[in-house]
């Protein structure tokens, strides 16, 4: 286990708010966990993650995060190998809670069959989702803005029905073969990609 300085709890008052647990806010200091085990026990309780960054590339089998409704920093991953070999690779990241969250950046996630964010309404930074080896549908079904968005992947379809503001570039790329120098360039599957009828506002850098 590497070094992670987790303040249980931080008082928070947050009007309106009731969910399984009362809001309560955690602070992680360093915020690698190695483990499923790990991150269930740093985020037991959690309503509000206070964090730069949370790292997950530790994590197996599915990972979901019950009761958290605001992750100030960006959920990360490069490769998803747990430290115990025998355990099974990251099948699915669930968080049926999240509104409010810093950034999503993964990359390299081929075991992610599943990505859950239900009530997700505002993303800070960027949604990257990148490398993916599997056919994935990618739903984000109520978020209305985020700062860019860069999908490089076998995508079956791509929901963001309620975008309503892209700050700066949005970027979808659903064909590995006909990436600039591929010298036998491949038809792409199609995608389905649902968007807002109208007022979807995107600013290109």
């Amino acid at each position: 286990m590497r070094s992670c300085h987790i303040r249980p709890w931080v008082p928070m008052t947050l009007t309106g708010l009731f969910l399984r647990t009362l809001a309560r806010g955690c602070v992680l200091e360093d915020q690698f966990l190695d483990s499923s085990e790990e991150f269930y026990e740093a985020l037991a309780g959690c309503t509000t993650v206070i964090a730069d960054k949370l790292s997950i590339g530790g994590a197996s089998g599915r990972l979901v995060l019950p009761d958290v409704v605001n992750i100030t920093g960006a959920i990360h991953s490069t490769a998803l190998v747990p430290l115990a070999l025998s355990s099974p690779l990251m099948t699915s990241i669930e968080a049926p809670q999240l509104v409010h969250l810093g950034g999503l950046d993964l990359n390299s996630i081929g075991s992610i069959a599943n990505l859950s964010f239900p009530k997700l309404q505002h993303v800070a930074g960027q949604i990257r989702i990148e490398r993916l080896e599997q056919y994935v549908n990618i739903d984000f079904p109520v978020l209305e803005d985020v700062k860019s968005i860069y999908l490089d992947g076998d995508f079956g379809r791509l929901g963001f029905r309620r975008l309503q503001r892209v700050d700066n570039d949005l970027i979808v790329i659903n064909c590995e073969g006909c990436k600039t120098g591929n010298l036998n360039p491949t038809t792409p599957d199609p995608v389905a990609i649902l968007f807002p009828a109208s007022n979807l506002w995107v600013s290109s850098s």
